[in-house]
């Protein structure tokens, strides 16, 4: 999460998601596989509102305060909708907000939200143009010439084998061994607790404060790609698979900076959960930790995601390993995992992307970021110059600014790539794919595409979106088939919240049914409004 969050994120691909089709040539470049223009069936209806976890507020906000511990612990989020600070001063904003997207295109009357941009360079229109996709409901089949990258063996490590192994961890010691029967009026009793908890980490003399975005950004950021690594490695097309949303993680590098003892999962949620473990069990724990950290980050109040509780921890879950999505894959990772394995549609999967908008890679973890751990320019590394909001920007900036393609510094031998703009701010491949149908041909490493291909509007309007070759701008790529979507919402803030509380929703959900008489092969969940507990 990396939810391809750190996903860190996780869609979490990815970094935090550890994210990550027919052959096109255009100008002599050997296309990446790309997203399908298959015909779009017809778009589903907004999800109707659901009851916040946290009810908002009916006065206004102030710019990054919270109530005090001491207060209702309801009262979490206090961000002013109105107002988007920038966190690092290295990442100075643009004088002029991204252009007003294609109204025709916006699924809603929601105004456009301003962007905090990265610094960028014009860059000269190319000698030719594309017209745009319509957004397929899945991707084409992958080109025989274009293998993905292959996931090598994880060597022994000295973290820990998995979160079970953490003294303390392995179960609920509240529990002297005995198994969870979970109720609503546990779990009511449960968030009460823990929203209080949660309260106080943020709150203004918290450790993860509204005015220490560094620290706030990599607490949302674990939490939202623990939640995302802990649903993905689910298969949904294996009948007696057992991965998915259960409270463990395999130890794999695609887990790392999420397994380790200093890790904030073992260090500051671990122990909240084994306070309460005899209500809740610890996948509920992680989805109802991330729910929070996403909507405490909403700086508009309106991020509501329905909450079920009855997810079943497992013990082992070394069969889940290597099944998150490899991000220098691209496409290619999207269509394995997100599609095939998890079983989500397409709409779905870039919902789930803009998860991006929280937390940053961590180039220890990962192997990608533009600057090194511990830099004071870290969030550098943030796909969202704001990484402690929860918003739209990753959209707004995906196709709304020019990425380059670059190395990674200091990966030598090269094995993998990243897109950046003047060394400030970063997407990854699948990112990338999801506006553009980049270039991945390169004799330096898998799928590392061409050194300063350009991507991102070449001028107004913003249709003009496309890929171009270094030196020559001669266009190297148009608009990927779910630019339509990353367009909606880099338009309409609100649609894309909708978008990814269904999804979000789904996620981590797979695996259960709604029916404690049908369940699923995990089990059955059931819902529960947690604003009238």
């Amino acid at each position: 999460m990396i939810w391809i969050l750190i996903f860190v994120p996780i869609i979490m691909g990815c970094p935090y998601l550890r994210t990550q089709n027919s052959d096109l040539m255009i100008e002599g470049h050997d296309k990446s596989p790309h997203l399908s223009a298959a015909p779009p069936p017809p778009p589903p209806p907004p999800p109707p509102p659901v009851p916040s976890l946290m009810p908002l507020k009916t006065s206004s906000p102030t710019v990054f305060t919270t109530k005090s511990p001491t207060s209702k612990p309801t009262t979490v989020n206090s961000r002013n909708p109105s107002s988007k600070p920038t966190i690092n001063p290295t990442l100075k904003p643009s004088a002029k907000a991204i252009p007003i997207l294609n109204p025709s295109i916006s699924p809603t009357n929601n105004p456009t939200v301003q962007t905090t941009a990265f610094k960028q360079t014009a860059n000269p229109t190319p000698k030719s143009t594309t017209t745009p996709s319509q957004l397929p409901s899945k991707l084409s089949t992958l080109s025989p010439s274009l293998k993905p990258v292959s996931t090598p063996s994880n060597p022994p490590s000295t973290r820990p084998t998995s979160l079970s192994t953490v003294p303390g961890s392995s179960t609920c010691l509240k529990r002297n061994g005995n198994p969870l029967v979970a109720s609503a009026a546990g779990t009511c009793s449960a968030y009460k607790s823990i929203l209080a908890e949660f309260s106080a980490l943020v709150a203004p003399t918290g450790a993860y404060s509204d005015t220490n975005p560094i620290a706030q950004s990599n607490l949302f950021g674990q939490a939202i790609r623990l939640a995302f690594h802990d649903a993905a490695e689910i298969d949904v097309t294996q009948a007696t698979d057992r991965m998915g949303s259960d409270g463990c993680l395999s130890n794999t590098s695609d887990n790392r900076g999420l397994l380790e003892a200093t890790s904030l999962v073992l260090s500051v949620m671990e122990p909240m959960w084994q306070r309460y473990c005899d209500q809740l069990s610890r996948a509920d724990f992680w989805v109802l930790f991330a729910t929070l950290s996403m909507q405490r980050a909403d700086p508009t109040h309106s991020l509501s995601i329905p909450f079920k509780f009855g997810r079943v921890d497992s013990a082992t879950c070394s069969a889940g390993a290597n099944r998150l999505p490899e991000p220098q894959n691209g496409a290619h990772a999207i269509q394995q995992v997100f599609l095939t394995q998890m079983g989500l549609t397409l709409s779905e999967t870039v919902a789930l992307f803009g998860a991006h908008t929280i937390g940053h890679v961590h180039n220890a973890n990962s192997g990608y970021g533009v600057v090194p751990d511990g830099s004071a320019d870290i969030l550098q590394n943030a796909w969202d110059p704001t990484p402690n909001v929860f918003d739209n920007q990753y959209f707004v900036g995906l196709i709304g600014q020019g990425w380059k393609n670059k190395p990674v510094p200091g990966d030598t031998p090269r094995s993998k790539n990243i897109w950046t703009i003047n060394t400030q701010g970063i997407m990854l491949n699948s990112d990338m794919v999801l506006g553009f149908n980049i270039s991945t041909s390169s004799a330096a490493c898998d799928h590392c595409g061409v050194v300063d291909e350009r991507c991102g509007p070449n001028g107004p309007p913003i249709n003009q979106a496309l890929c171009t070759a270094p030196v020559t701008n001669t266009l190297t790529g148009g608009r990927s088939a779910t630019f339509a979507q990353v367009q909606a919402f880099a338009q309409s803030n609100t649609a894309f919240l909708q978008a990814f509380s269904a999804a979000f929703s789904k996620l981590t959900s797979l695996g259960y049914s709604n029916s404690a008489t049908a369940p699923g092969k995990l089990g059955s969940l059931t819902a529960i409004d947690l604003a009238t507990c």
